[in-house]
């Protein structure tokens, strides 16, 4: 599909070059010197015939180009021309130079004229050759950048698709894991093999200790094949690798189901060895970041089915408790797992991971708080924070989270009034406060922040 179209933008590009080249061939040069004729005499100066029919053959000569290029201006040129030919065959000492010079005079000025057009038709061209340019260059840019969304666009939905694929394909029957849509209960027996003998991380290259990192931090259960290679995408080799690891001992390769596992003795074994663990996962988290990103207003997954996002949820947890929420990134998984257990139901799981992300959205706002990102970031981690503590029927908690959320929404619309995220922020919490106060019985609060809200969503 690259390929296809890497060629395409090629010959695009290929034919607005060709078509660049048409248009800057060079103009006919329809340009004319000024007449030469051998007039070198006062006016009253009388020369003979041959001189002036070789003079008036020399006018004929001229005129006759200027007629090619622009005839209209030649007719008059023509019948003084011809009245004088005329008058030599009739009359020649009726003839002066006076007359000559004028003729001469009039073809020269007509000679200016028609060189004064060409050069502004010249500069017209070259305008028009300019914007053509110009106009070709802004459409190929813009072939360019349709040309890559689409190719984002392809290969997020190939992304999906392989996901659905691997998901959907034949399960085994006899489930009983509820949060692995794939694993049966002979995938998840604990393995029986020993740590190597001569187990040590030295001995694997980088890209084997990147993957079994990986390993490590996931469950110890039989993971497909089809959902690692989800997992750890882009990865080279692949299949080399798992091979050469099972091979050595460190994983085991359930050829029935197509899986792999590692057991939970060299899983503590990697963890507690490998100093750069978390950037070998990197990848691996920021994976289930996509695959767990979820509609801000339904809560629902984007890329992934809800029923799809039940294994991927269960990993995300693995990851985080093995590296432990102090990372910023993994904080940042724990915002997913918290909506993914909100709208699932689970509200002391949802409580846990969003407390994490709350902790993490205060450190980065105490540490940068000029940053306004950082500032939205913290005011939306108490809105999820209240909106669970409601849930739990904790009004009084659910009152503190969603105070602070209503005074750095206030402080965000009051720097940014033209900001409109901001004051629907804003009017969220003050709604929110209203409803709280409402369940508690204080009703002249609840119809205070109830009288905000509207103010601030009301039409002008």
């Amino acid at each position: 599909m690259k390929t296809k179209i890497l060629t395409l933008v090629f010959f695009l590009i290929t034919l607005f070059l060709i078509s660049c080249s048409s248009t800057t061939k060079q103009l006919p040069n329809k340009k004319i010197l000024l007449t030469t004729i051998p007039l070198n005499r006062n006016q009253d100066d009388f020369i003979s015939v041959e001189e002036l029919r070789e003079t008036i053959a020399k006018l004929k000569e001229v005129v006759t180009e200027i007629a090619k290029i622009q005839p209209s201006i030649t007719k008059k040129i023509e019948a003084d021309i011809l009245d004088q030919e005329t008058a030599l065959n009739s009359k020649p000492e009726s003839l002066s130079i006076q007359k000559l010079l004028q003729i001469k005079s009039e073809i020269d000025s007509a000679i200016q004229t028609i060189n004064n057009q060409v050069a502004q038709e010249e500069v017209q061209a070259d305008k028009k050759l300019k914007s053509k340019f110009y106009y070709g260059i802004l459409v190929t840019l813009f072939i360019l950048v349709l040309l890559a969304f689409l190719l984002i666009l392809f290969r997020s939905k190939m992304k999906k698709k392989k996901i659905h694929l691997s998901l959907n394909k034949e399960k085994p029957q006899n489930q009983v894991h509820k949060s692995s849509l794939l694993i049966n209960p002979q995938m998840l027996i604990t393995p029986t093999h020993s740590i190597p003998t001569k187990h040590d991380l030295s001995n694997l290259i980088p890209s084997e200790i990147t993957l079994l990192s990986v390993f490590a931090v996931l469950p110890s259960e039989n993971i497909p094949h089809k959902i690692i290679e989800i997992l750890v995408e882009p990865m080279e080799d692949l299949d080399s690798i798992l091979l050469s690891l099972s091979q050595k001992g460190w994983i085991v390769n359930n050829l029935n189901t197509k899986s792999y596992i590692c057991s939970s003795d060299l899983q503590e074994y990697v963890k507690g060895n490998n100093e750069n663990l978390f950037e070998d996962c990197r990848n691996l988290i920021n994976a289930l970041m996509e695959l767990l990103e979820y509609d801000t207003h339904t809560g629902h997954p984007i890329n992934i089915s809800l029923k799809e996002a039940v294994m991927f949820a269960h990993f995300g947890e693995s990851v985080v408790k093995a590296l432990e929420p102090k990372n910023r990134t993994v904080r940042f998984l724990c915002d997913r797992l918290g909506n993914y257990f909100k709208i699932t139901g689970d509200l002391t799981k949802a409580l846990k991971y969003f407390t994490e992300f709350n902790q993490l959205a205060k450190e980065l706002y105490e540490t940068n708080p000029g940053n306004v990102k950082y500032k939205n970031n913290l005011a939306i981690s108490y809105q999820k924070l209240g909106d669970i503590f409601a849930s739990k029927k904790d009004l009084e908690k659910s009152i503190t989270c969603f105070t602070h959320f209503n005074l750095l929404a206030k402080e965000l619309y009051k720097e940014y009034p033209e900001n409109v995220k901001y004051k629907s922020n804003l009017a969220i919490s003050c709604e929110k406060l209203g409803d709280i106060y409402t369940a508690k019985g204080n009703q002249e609060k609840a119809l205070m922040f109830y009288f905000q809200h509207n103010q601030l969503t009301k039409h002008p």
